[in-house]
């Protein structure tokens, strides 16, 4: 059924109401919910000078009938910013708005007593007053509008990049004969620094690798994108894990900012000779848990983070593996993760939660565990940094 020609009349005079309160709309609701508050507290405050102007003019009775106009419309602004089923009936505003202001001049005619008394350089600076707050209120309205503005285009491009950056960085979940790995991250931010990758070789060996952008920020983002890149374009010429980190390091000192630089952890897989190599620049650790061994080994050959200096060296190490051995990688979001009363999680708890940890678990329960204990441990208190984890078990 069509809307009858006085329901449209209404419906576009009510849109052009609420256009100046449109950029409420989109808020949180805390940010809406003070927005409310102090227009409802605005409002008051111009009752109240209207009292104070018209205070000679208006009896008991009539103050009492002001307030309570002001309250209703006051309480129909606060609730239509507040519940958007209100503001359907917004344009009510306008006729009780039109009745208040007619019944305090009738009010006041009527009271010829007053009008003897009646103070008119008052009235003037009060009328003036009202209209400075008007135009100041409407003044401040274009610059909350044209802000919020801009923080949507910005939160449109944020969201974007942190889909662009998901993109990048997808869940990996590898399941072949020979290994299972399963791993990915979690932003503290729209945009974060960590970054994760595996990939086979041709010769079916299995590089993977973590690392971590300094900062937290969109330059942070972009830094971890290069890095991805410049990764996967190093493999296409891969010899040795020796050259691959030079030459990565090469690349991202010639694109990156100064100061910034990506801490970097490299785990070479052959499954042929039950053989690995790790390489590792300024990152933590990769633990590695021997299936018949009670103790976590700490694999960290030292060197420099990626991006500091030009043509650093990057030593290997090479150890051998069994079938059920198990590795961990992960970023200092993880041992940094806080709780409550601001203690960190720390390495040592991880190492420990490692060498307790079931054999039996796949590569993912391993993930979703360590995951589960994290959460537990920060329990209502935010990710202060971002969090990877990979898990990985020979077969």
């Amino acid at each position: 059924m069509s809307a009858s020609p006085k329901q449209f009349f209404v419906s576009n005079f009510n849109e052009q109401l609420l256009k100046k309160y449109e950029f409420f709309f989109t808020l949180p609701l805390k940010v809406r919910a003070t927005a409310a508050t102090a227009t409802f507290i605005s409002s008051f405050m111009v009752l109240f000078l209207l009292h104070l102007m018209l205070n000679s003019l208006l009896t008991y009775q009539t103050l009492i009938v002001l307030y309570a106009f002001g309250a209703v419309i006051s309480g129909l602004t606060f609730s239509m910013i507040l519940f958007p089923s209100v503001r359907r009936f917004f344009w009510l505003t306008f006729p009780l708005s039109f009745l208040f202001v007619g019944y305090i001049g009738v009010a006041s005619a009527m009271n010829t007593h007053a009008m003897e008394s009646f103070d008119w350089l008052s009235f003037a600076l009060a009328i003036t007053t009202l209209i400075l707050i008007a135009t100041s209120g409407s003044m401040w309205n274009d610059v909350i509008r044209s802000v919020v503005e801009e923080k949507s285009k910005l939160d449109a491009e944020i969201d974007l990049a942190q889909s662009i950056q998901k993109d990048f960085l997808p869940t990996l979940n590898i399941q072949t004969s020979v290994v299972e790995l399963y791993g990915k991250s979690e932003f503290a931010t729209e945009v974060g620094g960590d970054y994760y990758d595996a990939f086979w070789l041709n010769d079916g060996r299995l590089i993977v690798a973590v690392g971590d952008v300094s900062g937290h920020n969109v330059a942070a983002g972009l830094l971890m994108a290069i890095t991805k890149a410049a990764f996967r374009a190093e493999l296409r010429h891969f010899t040795t894990l020796e050259k691959l980190m030079r030459e990565l390091n090469n690349d991202i000192c010639d694109n990156s900012r100064p100061k910034m630089f990506v801490s970097f952890a490299c785990l070479l897989l052959d499954f042929r000779t039950k053989t690995f190599s790790t390489a590792n620049a300024g990152h933590l650790p990769i633990l590695f848990h021997q299936i018949h061994q009670d103790n976590v080994r700490l694999l960290k050959p030292k060197a420099i983070a990626l991006g500091l200096r030009h043509n650093a060296a990057f030593p290997v190490e090479t150890y051998s593996f069994n079938h059920g051995d198990r590795f961990l990688l992960f970023s200092d979001g993880v041992n940094e993760t806080v709780n409550n009363s601001g203690e960190e999680f720390q390495i040592e708890r991880v190492v420990e939660w490692f060498k307790t940890a079931p054999h039996s678990l796949s590569a993912r329960e391993l993930y979703e565990t360590l995951s589960t204990t994290l959460a537990a441990f920060r329990a209502n208190m935010p990710l202060r940094d971002d969090s990877t984890i990979l898990a990985i078990k020979c077969r």
